[in-house]
């Protein structure tokens, strides 16, 4: 079966071909410290059980990396603010928090219209992607909540 692995700091998901019976552990490399999780659960996943018996099944999103939470530092115009997630957390979960009610506090008809960027980056990050792939070398990414327009729309 294929399964999609976010994989920690790697930027981009790698769809990735694994026997049903075959161990979780597979996915790591020993020594790496690595952990497994999947999508939308905050615990790991133990990983000498089968993927069929963690309920990991065709095109299901798998995540792995050493955070088991992942503090995002998200800053807009002089203020910042920090949050912390699960690995398999969204960039669109971020955004919901950044300019919700528990963030900054963003008027509702303005909140469509900001986005998340790595500092420096020429273009914002999708929606879709997943956090922990951002994580370079601590549990911590730092963004940028920014307008839309800054990007040229």
């Amino acid at each position: 079966m294929e399964i999609i692995v976010h994989t920690e700091s790697s930027g981009e998901a790698e769809i990735v071909t694994v026997e049903e019976t075959a161990l979780v552990g597979s996915l790591v490399v020993e020594g790496s410290g690595h952990r497994v999780w999947i999508a939308e659960q905050v615990e790991e996943v133990q990983l000498d059980l089968s993927f069929v018996a963690v309920g990991i099944g065709q095109h299901h999103h798998v995540h792995k990396g050493r955070c088991h939470e992942i503090e995002i530092d998200v800053r807009y115009e002089t203020e910042h603010k920090v949050h912390k997630v699960r690995p398999s957390a969204t960039v669109g979960e971020v955004l919901d928090w950044a300019v919700g009610d528990t963030g900054f506090h963003l008027p509702s008809d303005q909140r469509p219209k900001y986005v998340l960027a790595v500092p420096g980056a020429q273009d914002y990050l999708s929606a879709d992607l997943r956090v922990i792939t951002l994580v370079e070398t601590e549990c911590r990414v730092h963004l940028n909540l920014l307008p839309k327009d800054h990007f040229g729309g």
